[in-house]
Protein backbone atom coordinates (compact mmCIF):
# COMPACT_ATOMS: atom_id res chain seq x y z
CA UNK A 1 0.00 0.00 0.00
CA UNK A 2 1.48 3.27 -1.05
CA UNK A 3 1.06 6.28 0.89
CA UNK A 4 -1.65 7.68 -1.26
CA UNK A 5 -3.87 4.50 -1.19
CA UNK A 6 -6.29 5.42 1.43
CA UNK A 7 -6.46 4.21 4.65
CA UNK A 8 -8.92 1.16 5.31
CA UNK A 9 -10.82 0.55 8.87
CA UNK A 10 -11.64 -3.39 9.75
CA UNK A 11 -10.57 -4.07 5.84
CA UNK A 12 -13.98 -2.50 4.96
CA UNK A 13 -14.11 0.71 5.92
CA UNK A 14 -12.57 3.24 3.34
CA UNK A 15 -11.45 6.70 4.10
CA UNK A 16 -13.08 9.38 1.83
CA UNK A 17 -11.83 12.27 3.45
CA UNK A 18 -11.64 13.64 7.18
CA UNK A 19 -14.33 15.59 8.70
CA UNK A 20 -12.97 17.05 12.01
CA UNK A 21 -10.69 16.17 15.01
CA UNK A 22 -11.34 16.35 18.48
CA UNK A 23 -9.55 15.57 21.78
CA UNK A 24 -10.12 11.92 22.05
CA UNK A 25 -10.19 11.07 18.18
CA UNK A 26 -10.67 12.07 14.65
CA UNK A 27 -13.88 11.69 12.36
CA UNK A 28 -13.94 10.54 8.79
CA UNK A 29 -16.28 10.00 6.10
CA UNK A 30 -16.17 6.40 5.08
CA UNK A 31 -17.44 4.26 2.57
CA UNK A 32 -18.43 0.89 3.28
CA UNK A 33 -16.37 -1.86 0.52
CA UNK A 34 -19.21 -4.50 1.53
CA UNK A 35 -21.96 -2.18 0.36
CA UNK A 36 -22.90 -1.69 -3.26
CA UNK A 37 -21.79 2.31 -3.88
CA UNK A 38 -24.79 4.38 -3.23
CA UNK A 39 -25.86 7.48 -0.94
CA UNK A 40 -26.68 4.56 2.27
CA UNK A 41 -23.15 3.97 1.95
CA UNK A 42 -21.46 6.80 3.65
CA UNK A 43 -20.65 6.49 7.36
CA UNK A 44 -18.50 8.84 10.05
CA UNK A 45 -16.29 7.18 11.50
CA UNK A 46 -14.46 8.09 15.08
CA UNK A 47 -10.67 6.74 15.56
CA UNK A 48 -9.46 7.10 18.73
CA UNK A 49 -5.46 6.25 18.64
CA UNK A 50 -4.96 5.06 22.12
CA UNK A 51 -1.83 3.76 22.21
CA UNK A 52 -0.85 7.15 23.84
CA UNK A 53 -3.81 7.06 26.26
CA UNK A 54 -4.02 7.11 29.76
CA UNK A 55 -5.72 3.96 30.92
CA UNK A 56 -8.78 6.27 32.22
CA UNK A 57 -8.76 8.43 28.57
CA UNK A 58 -9.13 4.27 26.70
CA UNK A 59 -11.90 3.39 29.66
CA UNK A 60 -13.93 6.31 28.53
CA UNK A 61 -13.25 5.87 24.94
CA UNK A 62 -15.01 2.65 25.62
CA UNK A 63 -17.85 3.70 27.82
CA UNK A 64 -18.61 6.10 25.14
CA UNK A 65 -19.16 3.68 22.51
CA UNK A 66 -20.88 1.09 24.81
CA UNK A 67 -23.59 4.33 25.79
CA UNK A 68 -24.13 4.95 22.08
CA UNK A 69 -25.05 1.59 21.17
CA UNK A 70 -28.00 1.73 23.55
CA UNK A 71 -29.45 4.89 22.18
CA UNK A 72 -32.30 5.25 19.74
CA UNK A 73 -34.11 8.45 18.74
CA UNK A 74 -34.98 10.86 15.63
CA UNK A 75 -32.72 13.40 17.21
CA UNK A 76 -29.38 11.47 18.19
CA UNK A 77 -26.98 10.24 15.32
CA UNK A 78 -27.64 6.56 15.22
CA UNK A 79 -24.76 4.28 16.38
CA UNK A 80 -23.74 1.32 14.29
CA UNK A 81 -21.00 -0.34 15.51
CA UNK A 82 -17.48 0.07 17.47
CA UNK A 83 -14.48 -1.79 16.90
CA UNK A 84 -10.74 -2.20 17.51
CA UNK A 85 -8.65 -1.64 14.76
CA UNK A 86 -4.30 -1.98 15.38
CA UNK A 87 -4.28 1.17 18.28
CA UNK A 88 -7.51 2.46 17.58
CA UNK A 89 -10.93 2.29 18.97
CA UNK A 90 -13.38 2.71 16.07
CA UNK A 91 -16.84 4.00 16.56
CA UNK A 92 -18.91 3.84 13.27
CA UNK A 93 -22.15 6.14 13.09
CA UNK A 94 -24.31 7.20 10.37
CA UNK A 95 -23.33 10.09 8.49
CA UNK A 96 -25.02 13.76 8.52
CA UNK A 97 -24.76 14.70 4.61
CA UNK A 98 -26.03 18.59 6.12
CA UNK A 99 -22.45 19.10 8.43
CA UNK A 100 -22.93 20.93 11.68
CA UNK A 101 -24.44 23.86 12.09
CA UNK A 102 -21.97 26.00 12.39
CA UNK A 103 -21.21 25.54 8.57
CA UNK A 104 -24.24 26.01 7.82
CA UNK A 105 -24.70 29.41 9.54
CA UNK A 106 -21.50 30.33 8.10
CA UNK A 107 -23.05 29.65 4.65
CA UNK A 108 -25.82 31.35 5.09
CA UNK A 109 -24.12 34.35 6.25
CA UNK A 110 -21.71 34.32 2.90
CA UNK A 111 -24.89 33.85 0.82
CA UNK A 112 -26.47 36.66 2.76
CA UNK A 113 -28.92 34.96 4.32
CA UNK A 114 -30.89 34.65 7.70
CA UNK A 115 -32.79 32.30 9.37
CA UNK A 116 -36.29 32.17 9.79
CA UNK A 117 -37.50 32.07 13.45
CA UNK A 118 -39.61 28.99 12.26
CA UNK A 119 -36.45 26.72 11.41
CA UNK A 120 -34.74 28.52 14.37
CA UNK A 121 -37.00 27.22 16.34
CA UNK A 122 -37.72 23.86 14.64
CA UNK A 123 -34.35 23.14 15.30
CA UNK A 124 -33.74 24.21 19.00
CA UNK A 125 -37.06 22.01 19.34
CA UNK A 126 -35.11 19.08 17.91
CA UNK A 127 -31.90 19.78 20.22
CA UNK A 128 -33.73 19.92 23.15
CA UNK A 129 -35.84 16.74 22.54
CA UNK A 130 -32.83 14.98 21.66
CA UNK A 131 -31.28 16.42 25.11
CA UNK A 132 -34.16 15.37 27.00
CA UNK A 133 -33.72 11.66 25.78
CA UNK A 134 -30.53 11.48 26.80
CA UNK A 135 -31.13 12.72 30.14
CA UNK A 136 -34.34 10.51 30.30
CA UNK A 137 -31.58 7.46 30.28
CA UNK A 138 -29.62 9.30 32.87
CA UNK A 139 -27.02 10.56 30.51
CA UNK A 140 -25.21 14.06 29.76
CA UNK A 141 -23.68 15.17 26.41
CA UNK A 142 -21.25 17.75 28.13
CA UNK A 143 -20.09 19.13 24.97
CA UNK A 144 -23.05 20.51 23.08
CA UNK A 145 -22.36 23.41 20.66
CA UNK A 146 -22.78 23.95 17.03
CA UNK A 147 -19.53 22.28 15.47
CA UNK A 148 -18.27 19.09 15.79
CA UNK A 149 -14.69 18.83 15.13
Amino acid sequence: MTSDAPKIYANRYKVVRKLGKGAFGTVFLVNDSKLNDNDDNAKALKVSEIEDFEMEETQSVIKEARMMSKLNHPYIVKFMDSFLDKNSICILTEFCEGGDLTDFIKNMKINGEQMNEEKASRWFTQMLLGTSYLHSKRMLHRDLKSRYS
